[in-house]
């Protein structure tokens, strides 16, 4: 079996999604249908750590918004609300609360204003102002615009994403110091967060000009949990050192040669290098995982980047990552296929898969239809067994389903620290 596997192609795995996606479409949600399990307002303390639910600085709604894949969380804080879809961005966003407070803090500290003294104080701030924030720009470009300027270098190769800011890199020259605070911080230098940018951004100021060995006191936990944590605890050491010490444009020299190497064609190559809404830590943790597969990440490639916001730039970057858990931690991956935000696999065993990143995932008309339509796949004869593999968490009637029609389900994969158990365990 596992020799006849090796030499199913990628396009016919490919037609096989196709199809799913055509016939899957027909079960759409009945609202009069019985039997189902509904959508509808949801638990937040049961995705979100106890710890992280309320801070010094910030409440989360006990209630949120499931529609039956992803939740949506209101976060009310000192500094504004904040509606998020996604549990993991609820969280990273809750570290940054957390790191905005502590920045404000510095900057009433007396070290900071030493440091501040140093660097000419009110002529640097005000020589700053007018390019301090361009995330402010930025918010308002359409969705998948392009509108960023490399350097000289790598960087007219590969133009500049959402997340990075030009015009700070510009004048300061790499992005050390911006990059050093977050990491003290527990944060993503590449944070679509505006207030956070702009905090950041105007302490960061003061570290480029007295030096990056002064010590501001930013040392410290800000949340329950690292927020680099939310999102990073299934890295490995080599990778997280080469995200933390890379420039983007270093990054992208590395990625490239990844992608050259997997024989992705220039073309799609460089349409993923520069789409605006991978930020450089997107790009390498995605190219590292197809890496580590090492098969054809062509089609996977050419639906990601139809990616139209930050959600569904990480939504890929975790489809990514769990393609590369299963080929690491259950059977080595031997073809990889895409269709519309569907993404498939087959392993080595003859098992086809559906890698999904979700919040919690329960059981509905659609579910069923799709649960249906892999049953009819494996009558086919081509695959020898199926499963459901998410980031997220399943309902137990879903997982009981599931198994009815011969579906292994596997849940809480690449889990985040601190993140209460699966409801499924229950």
């Amino acid at each position: 079996m596992e020799d006849a596997v090796r030499t199913i192609p990628a396009r016919m795995l490919g037609a096989v999604v196709v199809g799913w996606l055509a016939w899957g479409g027909a079960w759409a949600q009945d609202p009069g249908a019985t039997g189902y399990e509904t959508p509808g307002p949801i638990d937040a303390a049961r995705f979100i750590p106890a710890a992280m639910m309320r801070g010094p600085h910030h409440r989360v709604e006990p209630s949120a918004t499931h529609d039956g894949f992803t939740i949506t969380y209101t976060i009310r804080s000192d500094y504004g609300t904040y509606e998020v879809t996604g549990t993991e961005m609820a969280m990273e966003r809750i570290v940054e609360i957390g790191a905005i407070a502590k920045l404000k803090e510095v900057k009433t500290g007396e070290e900071f204003g030493k440091a501040l003294a140093r660097t000419g104080g009110d002529k640097l701030k005000a020589a700053g102002s007018t390019i301090m924030n361009p995330f402010r720009a930025i918010a308002n470009v359409p969705k998948g615009a392009s509108r960023f300027f490399g350097r000289m270098g790598e960087g007219m190769k590969g133009e500049r994403s959402q997340y990075e800011g030009k015009a700070y890199k510009n004048i300061l020259g790499e992005s050390s110091a911006r990059k050093r605070l977050a990491m003290e911080l527990g944060v993503n230098p590449y944070s679509t967060n505006e207030q956070l940018q702009s905090e950041m951004e105007s302490v960061a100021w003061v570290y480029a000009g007295v030096g990056l060995g002064v010590n501001l006191g930013l040392t410290v936990g800000t949340s329950g949990i690292a927020g680099i944590a939310v999102t990073a605890t299934s890295l490995n050491s080599d990778i997280k050192k080469v995200l933390s010490e890379s420039t983007p444009e270093d990054l992208r020299i590395i990625n490239r040669k990844k992608l050259i190497a997997l024989k992705v064609d220039e073309e799609l190559r460089e349409k993923f290098l520069r789409h605006p809404w991978y930020s450089p830590w997107h790009e390498t943790l995605i190219t590292d995982a197809l890496a580590t597969v090492g098969v054809d990440p062509a089609q996977f490639l050419a639906v990601a980047i139809a990616a139209e916001d930050e959600a569904d730039a990480y939504y890929f970057q975790r489809i990514a990552q769990l393609i590369a858990y299963h080929h690491r931690t259950i059977s080595p991956i031997v073809a990889i296929a895409a269709n519309s935000q569907l993404v498939t696999t087959l392993d080595q065993r003859g098992q086809f898969t559906i890698p999904i990143h979700l919040d919690y995932c329960i059981w509905t008309a659609r579910t069923e239809g799709r649960a249906k339509q892999v049953v009819a796949v494996l009558k086919e004869g081509l695959y020898k067994s199926a499963s459901f593999e998410t980031t997220g968490r399943v309902s137990p009637r879903l997982v009981s389903e599931m198994k009815n029609c011969g579906i292994e389900v596997r849940e809480g994969l690449l889990d985040v620290a601190g993140a209460p158990e699966s409801p499924a365990a229950r």
